[in-house]
Parts: structure tokens; sequence; C-alpha cells
């Protein structure tokens, strides 16, 4: 199921309309395309991780959820939740950076 969300564009500080959806192969190809080289470049933590390569590992276990964030297309995120073994809560931010509502409410 897709979600459209709406998501924090960091050049003007406006939210702007996106799509959370469960992770597909046009998102890793996103990935390789827009976003591993600039990541390699920067000082992120996460600049060495292959989403190929986990995405591969982790397609048959089903303790694991990925799901993408699209903009314009183009995808801007990429996310894996371990959602088993493990417990969880919930912290609002005093400003959220994102909102969520299911595709549904938006006809």
């Amino acid at each position: 199921m897709s979600y459209a969300v709406q998501i924090l564009r960091v050049s003007d500080g406006e939210f702007v309309d996106a799509t959370l959806s469960p992770l597909n192969d046009k998102h890793l190809a996103d990935f390789e395309t827009f976003w591993k080289s600039r990541l390699q470049i920067s000082a992120e933590e996460d600049a060495h991780w292959s989403w190929v390569n986990k995405n591969r590992i982790f397609k048959t276990e089903a303790s694991y959820e990925k799901y993408a964030i699209e903009c314009n297309q183009i995808t801007q995120g990429l996310m894996m939740i371990a959602t088993k073994g493990h417990r969880s809560y919930l912290v609002v931010p005093e400003k959220p950076q994102i909102r969520l509502r299911p595709e549904s409410d938006l006809l």
C-alpha cells in the first residue's frame, strides 16, 4: 500500500507532496543513479551502504520491511525497518518533518 505524504524541501522550508511505498527495483535504480555517488563524497555515516545488497540479503526476511519516499518521480529516501524482535515507541518531534495519510484520503 502506498501513502501520500509531505516531506520538507530543505531549500525553502516548504512541505511538498511525495509518496511512501514499498521498496522496488526502480527505487534501487534511482539510488544507484542519483544518490550513491553523492553519498560517497559526503561525510554521511551511511555513505558506504549498498542498498542493492541490503535488499538482496533481506529480501526474504519477514522481520524487515523496506520502503521508499518518492517526490517528482525520483526516490528521495530509502528505509529498512526491523519489525520483529524489537520494542517500539513513538517520539513526536516538535515540528514533524513528514506527514502521512493514506492515498484514499486524497480522493
